[in-house]
């Protein structure tokens, strides 16, 4: 299938506009940085070279930029070396190439990677947007960390005290307080959300994390453990699309494994019985269906056809 993607295809559908949302913490990042990463794979290589198309280097640092962003804005943790397979320096030099064009962009690298100096504002606006009728703004400090803010007036705006590693822990932030004096019984507990949320975290900041079968496969059970402790939708429904890949990234840790040892032995055995099989099975086919990037499928189906083997 990944032959069909040929430049003019990626030029039309591979711009990141056109698949990310820095809007709302119910936003599909899983999906997003698998696009992103995927999309950036396949750029990276037809962009190299002294006569590249203007254009296609544009997307491939339009690329670069904000899969870092989408990254830093989930709180993911995110590794040029190891999952792109480049240079961190190299990584950044593209991103930073595209935020260098768009003033809006250039402050939020600049805030994400702690590059404002003592001079600058103490904190980059980076979003607003209405929760509950209440003009709220999202912002970043000098640390690169989020925090909410209120604002009263164009040039006032009141900030919550917390700082916060992602923008959901942000925006959770300001539900609470917006909500406060008007609760209802249909509406999210969102302390609960916060709280909840704030488990989930190391589970969402190594969504790129590659591990060995037993690393992988234990922190797969912990993370559905979790999953079955939590109450908000918001909190588990981050946290299942992240189980959701990480019951990939084990199969297909597994397959790894059966053909690098040449082994004819099921990569089932590494399952506690046929119930975990199954459910894991399951979660791969919802993976490939929601947060996998087309370009991937024919992989994912190879993948799959190891594990059912």
């Amino acid at each position: 299938m990944a032959d069909q993607f040929d430049l003019e295809w990626h030029l039309e559908h591979s711009q990141p506009e056109l698949f990310t949302d820095y809007t709302t913490p119910h936003a599909l990042f899983d999906r997003q940085l698998n696009m992103l990463r995927c999309r950036y794979h396949a750029v990276r290589p037809i962009a190299i070279g002294p006569d590249v198309p203007e254009p296609v280097q544009d997307l491939r640092n339009s690329l670069a930029f904000h899969l870092f962003k989408t990254a830093h804005w989930w709180g993911v943790r995110l590794s040029a070396s190891d999952v792109l397979g480049e240079p961190q320096g190299q990584f950044m030099a593209f991103a930073t190439a595209h935020a260098r064009q768009n003033p809006d962009d250039e402050l939020f690298l600049d805030a994400a990677s702690r590059k404002t100096n003592g001079t600058s504002a103490r904190m980059a606006i980076v979003l607003r947007q209405m929760v509950e009728q209440s003009p709220v703004c999202i912002g970043l400090d000098i640390m690169g960390d989020y925090h909410s803010g209120f604002v009263l007036s164009p040039t006032d705006v009141r900030w919550c005290d917390y700082s916060r590693e992602d923008y959901v822990a942000a925006w959770l932030d300001a539900q609470i307080v917006s909500s406060r004096p008007m609760k209802q019984a249909y509406q999210e507990n969102w302390e609960r959300a916060g709280d909840e949320h704030a488990l989930c975290r190391p589970y969402i900041r190594d969504f790129f994390g590659r591990h060995d079968v037993p690393q992988s496969l234990a922190g797969y059970r912990a993370a559905l453990a979790t999953l079955s402790t939590l109450r908000s939708g918001l909190a588990r429904a981050e946290l299942d699309r992240v189980v959701n890949t990480m019951a990939y990234r084990v199969v297909s840790a597994m397959c790894a494994e059966k053909v690098s040892s040449q082994r004819s032995i099921s990569p089932a055995c590494h399952l506690q019985d046929a119930t975990e099989h199954a459910d894991m099975i399951s979660r791969c086919l919802v993976y490939r269906a929601v947060s996998a990037d087309p370009y991937e499928w024919d992989h994912i189906d190879r993948v799959m056809a190891c594990i059912l083997d």
